[in-house]
């Protein structure tokens, strides 16, 4: 997804405006497993970074606008705790302590109704088993801009339905997410529209109706998958 981002012909975000943060940067061994990096801090610290910046501009009778889009995208093992929302967990969770973990939606909610940015756009390659947990990671004060419903645009994409699981597998150049791969295509062009234009619903509609086409056989069989 990065690399799509940051590309010429695809996202077109420059470098500078992107946090990429991987397990893949942070070289085990550790420790112990509760050493285990990344952690919700090195990704809370980069939400909060935007949440600063939002928050200065509106102390200096700015708004809280920060920019044109936002992109969340994020990757992993992760859980639901109910029919609207998914998590990802970070590498220091284990059994009974599983508070270590960012909310997809929460977030890119909190940027959406505080009018942060003319668009959000989030995607979850994640499970989403549904968790009980007794503390969800919302750090942030509830801010609501009235102007948000009618000016800001959204796009949010779950790998999978509730209580759902979705799966990795072999390609060509690398072993990732179906729904990442999916995804990616998408964006490529594989979505688009008559006119050549990939847009929220073309890019929706792939997704939901060809999402299992990236999919092996046994994993559309099984019922505990999502094919959608």
């Amino acid at each position: 997804f990065y690399d799509w981002l940051v590309a010429p012909d695809g996202g077109a975000v420059p470098s500078g405006n992107v946090e990429l943060i991987v397990s893949s940067k942070f070289k085990p061994p550790f420790a112990s497993p509760g050493d285990a990096l990344p952690s919700v801090s090195e990704v809370q610290r980069a939400l909060d970074r935007l949440y600063d910046r939002a928050e200065a501009s509106a102390r200096a009778g700015n708004g809280r606008k920060i920019g044109r889009r936002l992109y969340l995208f994020f990757s992993g093992h992760g859980f639901s705790p109910d029919d609207n929302e998914a998590a990802v967990y970070m590498a220091n969770v284990a059994r009974g302590r599983m508070g270590y973990h960012i909310l997809g939606k929460y977030n890119a909610d909190w940027f959406f109704n505080a009018y942060c940015f003319d668009e959000v756009l989030l995607f979850m390659d994640c499970c989403r088993q549904r968790e009980t947990i007794d503390s969800l990671n919302k750090p942030y004060k509830g801010i609501f801009d009235e102007a948000a419903p009618a000016c800001v645009k959204k796009l949010y994409a779950f790998a999978t339905q509730w209580t759902k699981n979705t799966r990795e597998r072999s390609f060509e150049d690398a072993t990732r997410g179906v729904f990442t791969t999916a995804l990616i295509a998408g964006l490529k062009g594989a979505a688009a529209g008559p006119e050549g234009i990939v847009t929220t619903s073309t890019l929706s509609g792939f997704l939901t109706q060809h999402m299992r086409e990236f999919m092996s056989p046994e994993d559309r069989n099984d019922p505990s998958i999502s094919n959608e």
